[in-house]
């Protein structure tokens, strides 16, 4: 009976963190006010395990890459794989034949001998034009880097592991501490109580 209290006290809890995180996470990526709205193809998602009147709540990320948006990629490090680059220019609807196209006319410029713009020699097919994409932009984010866009403090830090211990200590009738793990192996954020 008690446990199923503590679980339901605690799936409450973690969703509103989970769906405070996607918040977080699309507001840390419009922040540099662009034009054009992006929402992250990561979704948080929670799991809790409750066990002799204990606790252990877990936010999942759907994908890896959360890390390298909330600390960012420093500069001159390895290339990110061109795979993964690929399955998000597709995620994003992006149209690499046409990013291409203007990547090649800003790099040739005019014709020499008739001053029009210069055009590619043949149309790329959709695929070979998000491989040379994936290539180009897997290179600039190794050269450059990414800057990081932290969004996890402003969601899961003390006083959010005080509302849990608070609302669990209610249930309980005692009082509650936890602890914060947002370093462990997965990369994903923890909370023991």
């Amino acid at each position: 009976m008690l446990d199923k209290e503590i679980e339901t006290v605690c799936n409450e809890w973690a969703e509103k963190v989970a769906q405070d995180l996607y918040v977080s996470l699309n507001e840390a990526l419009n922040k540099e006010g662009r034009s054009n709205d992006q929402n992250a193809a990561l979704h948080f998602t929670k799991n809790i395990k409750v066990d002799n009147g204990g606790a252990k709540v877990q936010i999942l990320a759907s994908g890896e890459y959360w890390i390298n948006i909330e600390e960012g990629r420093k500069p001159n490090s390895k290339q990110p794989p061109s795979k993964k680059i690929e399955k998000w220019i597709k995620a994003e609807a992006l149209n690499p034949q046409k990013i291409i196209a203007e990547i090649e006319l800003k790099r040739k410029g005019l014709s020499k001998t008739n001053r029009t713009l210069s055009r590619p020699k043949k149309k790329l097919s959709f695929n070979e034009a998000a491989k040379r994409l994936s290539f180009v932009i897997g290179r600039s984010i190794a050269k450059k880097g990414i800057e990081p866009k932290p969004f996890i403090d402003k969601v899961i830090n003390e006083a959010r592991l005080k509302e849990l211990t608070d609302s669990l200590g209610e249930v309980m009738g005692r009082e509650i501490t936890g602890q914060l793990d947002l370093s462990n192996e997965f990369r994903n954020i923890r909370i023991s109580l």
